[in-house]
């Protein structure tokens, strides 16, 4: 069985740790709580789904699908597309912080026990359409 989710929303990369200059400790700097919140949105969604149907344990094959609003800059005044605009997301955020909050929110929640049982991931990003809205994507295979 394939379960499948949609996460609607502009996606959000897990931030990497900084280090305070004087004490030397690292920390995650999520001051606006966006992390935090797109990461409860990817566990309720597929609580909504997935409740009552419990999920198997690993081997997992997974597949992210992250779609970004464009930018205004992106359109001219009449709203179509510029020609200049890219037809990739080749920017920031990074794939590997895309899927890491991913994976951290299903471990967190409790389920799926450990990222380390993903055996298998395909990751893409790129820009939303008028016909694909911008979220994630995320589709997880049971192996066994």
């Amino acid at each position: 069985m394939i379960f499948t989710i949609l996460v609607p929303g502009t996606p959000v990369a897990w931030k990497r740790t900084e280090r305070n200059r004087f004490t030397g400790r690292t920390y995650h700097n999520d001051k606006d709580g966006r992390r935090e919140g797109w990461k409860q949105a990817i566990v309720l969604a597929w609580l909504e789904r997935f409740a009552a149907e419990g999920f198997p344990d690993g081997p997992y094959r997974v597949h992210a699908y992250f779609r970004f609003p464009r930018p205004k800059s992106h359109f001219k005044k009449n709203g179509e597309l510029r020609s200049t605009a890219p037809a990739e997301h080749a920017g920031t955020p990074d794939l590997d912080n895309l899927i890491k909050i991913v994976l951290d929110g299903l471990v967190s929640a409790e389920l799926i026990p450990d990222d380390s049982h993903c055996v298998e991931m395909t990751v893409s990003k790129n820009w939303a359409s008028p016909h694909v809205y911008a979220g994630l994507y995320l589709s997880i295979t049971p192996l066994n």
